[in-house]
């Protein structure tokens, strides 16, 4: 996905700090990782060049996982009752309701809001 970002303009900050083993399986942290990722990088292309970003911060605190990811987006959001709608789509697509279902196998919580033209996506696991 850096590789994808950088080849469409954006500008990426990426601040990860992790311990070399985890609790959490590779492909669980890596569906949560690519699905948020892969968001923002399809979110980013419907965005004018010089406003492209996509920041990720992801650290283990207090026996905490943090992971939070903001991207630029074109603005435009689909909700119904709360929840995000598929932009790409009809329907509510499987991209944050797997971020989701995957952070609350392991107790945590994934929220996810938008300001003007600014996505966040903020993941919480205990470990």
């Amino acid at each position: 996905y850096m590789h994808r970002a950088q080849t469409a303009d954006t500008e990426i900050e990426w601040d990860i700090s992790l311990p070399d083993t985890m609790p959490i399986p590779d492909i669980d942290l890596c569906g949560i990782l690519g699905n948020i990722l892969e968001n923002a990088v399809l979110a980013c292309a419907g965005v004018s060049g010089d406003r492209r970003y996509i920041d990720l911060t992801m650290r283990h605190e207090k026996n905490e996982l943090y992971i939070v990811a903001t991207n630029s987006f074109n603005g435009k959001v689909r909700q119904k009752n709360g929840s995000y709608l598929s932009t790409r789509r009809h329907g509510a697509g499987i991209g944050l309701k797997s971020i989701m279902s995957t952070t609350e196998k392991y107790g945590g919580t994934a929220s996810f809001s938008h300001e003007g033209t600014e996505f966040c996506s903020d993941v919480v696991i205990p470990l």
